[in-house]
């Protein structure tokens, strides 16, 4: 993708792995990598009118993709053509999604610090505690938030599937500025821009 002569922002924001693919997040759209065979599988412009748009997180259910973009959320049927934008759909009231995940089977969107749950048609506030986001991952079934107030003051936040708050990592050497965080058989593991 690096050594692509195409013109706009060839960074990866989020990878998606499922089965032998990955859905590369970029500022271009998405690009499917075929991981047995090592190449490019397809790369999907899904901004209105077919243009690329920054792509910042990508999931999937059992009837849709789903891409957080710059222009809102967008889905198109797993059944369609994904590479053809006219296939993909913007979400009403989605402007400016950050990241969009699955666990459970329930789609979460996040929109600035705030993330939503969808319920039928509807998105409604799943959880929001005022601190600014850095970064959500699904790790083990569970969500685990990386936040930084803008003091300094860190943490991450374990969520069940519900919702609930059951663990705070903080007051921690580990824990100084955190960019991700998963669960490694139950165990916590922090990427942290200064702690390692």
């Amino acid at each position: 993708i690096k050594r692509e002569n195409t013109p706009g922002d060839k960074s990866v924001y989020h990878v998606f792995p499922r089965q032998n693919r990955f859905y590369l997040a970029t500022g271009l759209g998405v690009i499917v990598v075929d991981a047995t065979k090592n190449e490019i599988n397809d790369t999907w412009l899904i901004g209105n009118g077919g243009n690329p748009v920054k792509v910042t997180g990508f999931s999937m259910d059992a009837g849709y993709y789903y891409a957080a973009t710059a222009e809102g959320l967008k889905k198109a049927a797993l059944n369609s053509n994904p590479a053809d934008y006219r296939n993909w759909q913007t979400i009403a009231g989605t402007a400016a999604v950050v990241q969009v995940m699955n666990i459970n089977g329930s789609m979460i969107l996040q929109q600035q610090d705030s993330l939503f749950i969808q319920n039928g048609n509807t998105w409604t506030l799943f959880y929001r505690d005022g601190w600014p986001l850095v970064n959500v991952t699904v790790s083990e079934n569970k969500l685990l938030l990386a936040e930084r107030q803008p003091s300094g003051i860190s943490r991450v936040v374990i969520l069940d599937a519900s919702g609930t708050v059951n663990r705070v990592l903080d007051n921690t050497g580990a824990v100084s500025s955190p960019r991700k965080a998963v669960l490694v058989n139950g165990e916590p593991w922090v990427a942290d821009q200064f702690a390692g």
